[in-house]
């Protein structure tokens, strides 16, 4: 499996916005959402790609020495092949260049798959927010808290 990794901006966000659509059923970010997002200060989305096509993205926020994952996608398809570890360990490299120590994020506590891609790429659960995801009729759940640190 050959794949490439890029920093894409702004002028993304449509792409951004339909790969996010297609990975998430439930509350998927719209092209504006992720605009306003990639024009604040330290926001960065990286495209993995397979053969030139977009199979998924990080996009991330740094300040003061910690980076915050906003969201990581995979593209359905591509799910299972170890495509979202290399995007990690690319992410990784990228932020740790930019002199990023600690990394944190915010998961579903029943979102047992990224769970286990996260604490396998090394994280570790550090806090819980209380009913964090749902609303609008939808049962709340809990977020776990997690981070990754040099």
């Amino acid at each position: 499996m050959t794949i490439s990794f890029e920093i894409f901006g702004v002028q993304a966000a449509e792409l951004l916005s339909e790969m996010h659509r297609m990975s998430f059923l439930q509350d998927p970010w719209s092209a504006e959402a992720i605009e306003l997002l990639l024009m604040g200060s330290g926001v960065f989305a990286m495209v993995v790609t397979q053969t030139e096509q977009p199979i998924g993205f990080l996009m991330w926020r740094e300040v003061a020495g910690e980076a915050e994952i906003l969201t990581i996608c995979i593209l359905p398809e591509h799910r299972t092949k170890g495509v979202a570890s290399h995007l990690l360990q690319k992410f990784y490299s990228e932020t740790k260049d930019n002199g990023v120590s600690k990394i944190f994020l915010e998961v579903n506590e029943n979102n047992k798959a990224a769970i286990i891609l996260y604490e396998k790429n090394g994280f570790e659960a550090v806090g819980r927010r209380k009913d964090y995801y749902g609303g609008k009729g939808c049962q709340k759940q809990d977020a776990l808290i997690m981070k990754f640190s040099w």
